[in-house]
This record gives C-alpha cells, structure tokens and sequence, in this order.
C-alpha cells in the first residue's frame, strides 16, 4: 500500500530537508584583507593600462666643496704614503 508513495517521498525530500545554516558574516579582518586586495589589483590593472613609467634621472650636483689642486697635491702624498705603508706591512 505505501510502495506508489515511496517514489512521492524522494521526489519532495528536497523541498523538506533541513538546510545548511547561513554562512557566518565573515570577519572583519578578512573583509579588510579582501578590500586591500581588491585595491591593489585596481592599481595594478591602471599600471597595466598606462605602463609603468620610469622616473627621469637628476643630475644631482656632487656634495662638498671642490679641492684646490694644492689640498689634492697633499692628498695624493698621503694617500701614495698609505700604500706604501701597506704594502710594507
């Protein structure tokens, strides 16, 4: 007597099965990390767009005062003089 209602019972189960609970609101860390991520792939894809650019080298003017040639004369004597200390060493 119940065999033709069997067929009826696995047919409706679907509509009567307990559902899964809803997804826990996600965590406020994650849902930070998910921002700054979608962030950088917005800024990525703009450096895709346009290119990425590099800046224009300045000369930059050397620091210090420039040496008169007889400051590098004395220099030069003490540096000649360093070496040859070393190397006797």
């Amino acid at each position: 007597v119940a065999r033709p209602f069997g067929a009826l019972g696995r047919g409706t189960a679907c509509l009567f099965r307990r559902k899964p609970a809803a997804a826990p609101s996600p965590d406020p860390a994650v849902a930070q990390l998910a921002q700054r991520v979608s962030h950088l792939e917005d800024r990525l894809a703009e450096l895709e767009r346009f290119g990425v650019r590099p800046a224009a080298a300045v000369n930059e003017p050397r620091a210090g005062a420039e040496v008169d040639d007889a400051r590098r004369a004395v220099l030069r004597a003490i540096m000649v003089e360093n070496k040859l200390i070393r190397s006797a060493g």
